[in-house]
């Protein structure tokens, strides 16, 4: 991609010494070749771009004659006055987020994740993902009866992580997202729920507040429930890491006010032979990064070694989806 000017200087260069004038007002001489000639109008000029985001052998990019390449699935293509850069025809807007594979199989099975634990697990998508929102499946028992004033609330934290490379051991966090719901309770005379119902766009959240005097309300919060939250991301065919933590406080005998349960798999752990499979590490599934974080944490960590994921049997599934929510 060279840049050159549109029009040509057809003078001849000066050669020599020519007389040029001053600050002052008078002459001095100079050089012919210290001065801009038609031949440095003609010729190519630099260019410098610096690269962002996920980038590959180098951040940096110049020269007189710089050249667009395709990979990864990207073709490019070009006409007089037209560059066209177009992406894989496979692009797809929804997917099933399960350990492994996109297209792995999922069942309804009802199951919690620890407080403060962050469960890992990959997934290898075939095709590019675009998609504006995660459905998280759960599981609500709300009930308005209790006999004491009590509060109950939940967060939930969505992270995906990608690796710089197919031997790199280290996942680094690409999105993040999140998604929050409380209840408070007053002795049967009221109840309160405060939950997010829809996205308005990737930062954005559509949220609304329920509340009785004295009645039940928790049909508006009950048995099988989409938890949406918001996703600005187009994700490449390839390998992909999605982890999900959980952290709830409660004041008060909540009793089965704004119980949840997450909807998943749940897969064997694994172990050598002559080890306990009982055993954290030396396992199959954490040389995948496949398991939980082997601490507890109040927040999704900027990178993670495989070194620190642990066996873990349960794992919540998801849907990446797209369209008016």
């Amino acid at each position: 991609m060279p840049i050159l000017h549109v029009k040509s200087n057809t003078i001849a260069d000066f050669t020599g010494t020519v007389t040029v004038p001053t600050s002052n007002g008078g002459t001095a001489t100079a050089a012919a070749t210290d001065l801009i000639r038609p031949v440095d109008w003609n010729s190519q000029h630099g260019v410098s771009f610096t690269l962002g985001g996920d980038t590959s052998v180098q951040s940096t990019a110049g020269g007189t004659d710089l050249r667009i390449h395709g990979a990864g699935g990207i073709t490019i293509a070009g006409s007089t006055g037209t560059l066209v850069i177009s992406g894989p025809i496979g692009t797809i807007s929804t997917a099933v987020i399960a350990p492994i594979s996109q297209l792995a199989p999922y069942g309804a099975n009802s199951l919690s994740v620890p407080q403060n634990s962050l469960i890992i697990y990959p997934c290898s998508l075939i095709s590019h993902i675009s998609a504006d929102h995660i459905r998280m499946p759960v599981a609500f028992t709300n009930s308005s009866s209790a006999v004491a004033s009590c509060q109950r609330g939940h967060t939930w934290l969505f992270g995906i992580y990608s690796r710089t490379s197919p031997t790199a051991t280290q996942l680094t966090r690409h999105y993040s997202t999140s998604y929050t719901i409380a209840a408070s309770h007053s002795s049967n005379a009221s109840m309160m729920l405060s939950l997010i119902t829809a996205i308005g766009n990737s930062t954005s959240y559509s949220t609304t507040t329920i509340s009785s005097a004295g009645l039940n309300i928790s049909q508006s919060l009950h048995s099988w429930r989409e938890l949406v939250m918001p996703l600005s991301s187009v994700l490449s065919a390839g390998e992909w890491w999605w982890a999900i933590h959980a952290s709830s406080s409660s004041a008060g005998a909540v009793g089965n006010i704004l119980n949840v349960s997450n909807i998943g798999m749940n897969i064997h752990t694994f172990n050598r032979v002559g080890i306990n499979p009982s055993t954290s590490n030396s396992a199959f599934y954490p040389s995948i990064a496949m398991g939980a974080y082997s601490t507890t944490t109040n927040a999704l960590p900027a990178s993670i070694n495989f070194t620190q994921v642990r066996n873990q049997s349960a794992f919540p599934i998801f849907f990446l989806a797209t369209g008016t929510v």
